[in-house]
């Protein structure tokens, strides 16, 4: 009796043991569907490959989807923004490519940053040098600018809310330079156009996104002839009221 309940352990873990090798086989990862948001991207072949090697055999089952959008930490310029298991051995994977927005300069390095304030390298080398703008600071120090990271300032606060009105109102294909001034009490933003008018935001700190649409607001209502060497301030009144006032050139 002994001996024939040893058998039928014996049994059942042999067939324990045969399911859970099947099971690793069959859901064994062989595939990868890498969707580029961007057709024919020079980056395509390698990224795939090495996301091959680094997925094919892996064990569809345990892999979770959420810790996979970091696949690509080590290609700054692109992000998964899509994991799909696909049962029983496939993942598929959107990539798309970030975008340049701003060159920003501090302490004689220059990070090229996305929209997002994503660091995509510390050379300051552009694709492209349309619709990057040079950003400068005066008080404000990058403290941590590492490729693939968020860029990290003494102003975060300023800087990224400064950010997301570019990204908002789409001021790439006009600003070539912008200016952050923090000195003493000051938290004025200088943006210069392509065209040579300076708009000046004075406390951008404070309702800084309502300022800068009020000045590119006027920016858009000047005469050809008034964009080429003018001078905009925007700022509050004491009555609460934002105001952008057109300077002639003297």
């Amino acid at each position: 009796m002994k001996n024939a309940n040893k058998v039928l352990v014996i049994i059942a873990i042999t067939f324990l043991i045969a399911v859970i090798v099947s099971c690793v086989i069959i859901f064994s990862i062989r595939k990868l569907d890498v969707q580029f948001a961007e057709y024919g991207d020079s980056y395509a072949v390698k990224i795939q490959d090495e996301l091959e090697e680094r997925y094919t055999g892996k064990s569809l089952i345990f892999l979770k989807e959420e810790s996979e959008y970091s696949a690509l930490d080590d290609y700054p310029y692109y992000v998964v923004t899509y994991v799909e298991k696909d049962f029983p051995n496939v993942v598929k994977f959107k990539v798309e490519k970030r975008v340049e927005k701003l060159r920003v300069y501090s302490d004689g390095k220059v990070y090229v940053l996305d929209g997002n304030g994503i660091v995509l390298n510390d050379t300051g080398k552009t694709e492209t040098e349309t619709n990057v703008a040079d950003v400068t600071f005066d008080g404000i120090k990058v403290t941590v600018g590492i490729a693939g990271k968020v860029l990290e300032t003494t102003d975060d606060e300023l800087f990224f809310s400064l950010l997301g009105v570019i990204n908002e109102i789409s001021l790439n294909d006009i600003v070539e330079e912008i200016k952050v001034v923090v000195a003493t009490e000051k938290q004025d933003v200088e943006f210069t156009t392509y065209t040579g008018v300076k708009i000046i935001v004075i406390k951008a700190g404070e309702l800084g996104k309502e300022k800068i649409e009020k000045a590119f607001e006027l920016y858009g209502m000047l005469a050809d002839y008034e964009k080429t060497c003018s001078e905009i301030q925007s700022f509050r009144m004491a009555d609460g009221t934002i105001r952008a006032d057109w300077i002639s050139p003297k």
